[in-house]
């Protein structure tokens, strides 16, 4: 009975700590700062300028922020719970494909019958995710200026699309790890 106890005692302080608000801010803070870190070290620094992938990347990172921080207000409400987790999921899942598609376009661009007219991201402004216009508001961080697959950046042989998707995988993974402890404790409590 004890090992029992010792083996669920790990998911129950995991479901505990999400009923505090400061694993939410962390989360949030942690999405927040990586998208800062892409406009002031990358785009402004090294003078890396996003494209149409690179911008709806960075509000999938936004979106995380948002749904963590709307979680933050009071977690242990279950509305603004699961507003959090089916948000965050959302953010996630469109960062990782639009990651995926950049990486499939920065391959594309090293065939040798590469077109960038018919190869790249769109000509036109970027269309985000409920019509927002996020390139209207915040130019800085949302206006496409560069073409898509020209990263001329890598650390140790990995590309920025590439390191998106193990960012965002880490977060499906913590975020699946809460979610199940969550879910787990609220439904063990009803049994």
């Amino acid at each position: 009975m004890s090992k029992l106890n010792q083996k669920n005692s790990w998911w129950q302080t995991v479901a505990k700590w999400q009923d505090q608000r400061w694993l939410w801010i962390l989360g949030g803070f942690i999405a927040l700062a990586l998208e800062l870190i892409a406009v002031f070290y990358f785009q402004e620094h090294l003078g890396q300028r996003p494209c149409e992938m690179c911008v709806y990347i960075r509000f999938a990172m936004i979106a995380i922020a948002v749904f963590a921080f709307i979680t933050a207000l009071y977690p242990k409400n279950i509305i603004l719970k699961l507003i959090g987790y089916i948000g965050a999921f959302w953010a996630i899942v469109k960062g990782f494909l639009w990651s995926l598609n950049l990486e499939m376009i920065t391959l594309d661009r090293l065939r040798p019958d590469y077109n960038p007219f018919t190869s790249s991201c769109s000509m036109t402004e970027a269309s985000f995710p409920f019509g927002l216009p996020m390139h209207r508001w915040f130019p800085s961080h949302f206006m496409q200026t560069g073409i898509c697959g020209e990263d001329t950046w890598s650390l140790w042989g990995l590309n920025m699309a590439e390191y998106m998707m193990i960012i965002y995988g880490i977060f499906a993974l913590v975020l699946g790890i809460m979610m199940t402890c969550w879910l787990s404790r609220l439904f063990l409590k009803k049994a």
